[in-house]
């Protein structure tokens, strides 16, 4: 079998919680899974948690951890990623979006309140090999180099939830309040 080494964008994180720090209320903390374990995305690339034991390595030794940016674009930070796990489903990540930066304050806030901005895409450097009966890409090695908050990525099930306790409670005291009134 002979490895091949691409360009991946795993494009598999789902924010699933969303708050302001309290000791530093210009960023949004996130969290989600990065990327999941065994299971083909949209573009037909498969990783496992054995994938990122090169990253993993990394990490331990002083690395640094992944940039986090916005479509893709290098030049565009937005924030960091604080820490990356693995667990059973896939890689948990957490980190921040950084409302002090313009293109944040005045671009992504207001797409990512309004549900308009709700997907991230993984990209880094990966080696493996294809499964052309399978039509998928299996990647033996996998170098995370960054995770970007992105309009559309290939895994429509690729998309961040905003949990904003306030907004939350404010929407279902709403609800109940048109439910009262709809009767």
């Amino acid at each position: 079998m002979k490895l091949i080494r691409k360009e991946m964008r795993l494009n598999a994180l789902r924010l699933t919680n969303t708050h302001t720090a309290e000791d530093n209320a210009d960023l949004l903390i996130v969290e989600g899974y990065g990327c999941h374990f065994n299971k083909a995305n949209g573009n037909g690339e498969i990783v496992t948690v054995d994938s990122f034991a090169d990253f993993f390595n990394e990490l331990r030794n002083g690395g640094q951890m992944p940039y986090f940016n916005y479509q893709h674009q290098p030049d565009q930070i937005i924030g960091g990623w604080d820490s990356i796990e693995a667990d059973e489903t896939g890689l948990v990540c957490r980190g921040h979006l950084n409302k002090r930066v313009a293109l944040v304050r005045d671009t992504v806030l207001p797409l990512v309140e309004s549900g308009d901005l709700a997907g991230l895409s993984t990209e880094g450097y990966a080696m493996g090999w294809y499964d052309e009966e399978l039509n998928v890409w299996h990647a033996e090695k996998f170098m995370l180099l960054g995770i970007s908050l992105v309009s559309l990525p290939a895994d429509f099930g690729a998309q961040m939830i905003v949990r904003n306790n306030l907004e939350m409670r404010r929407k279902a005291a709403s609800d109940e309040m048109n439910l009262i009134f709809n009767f």
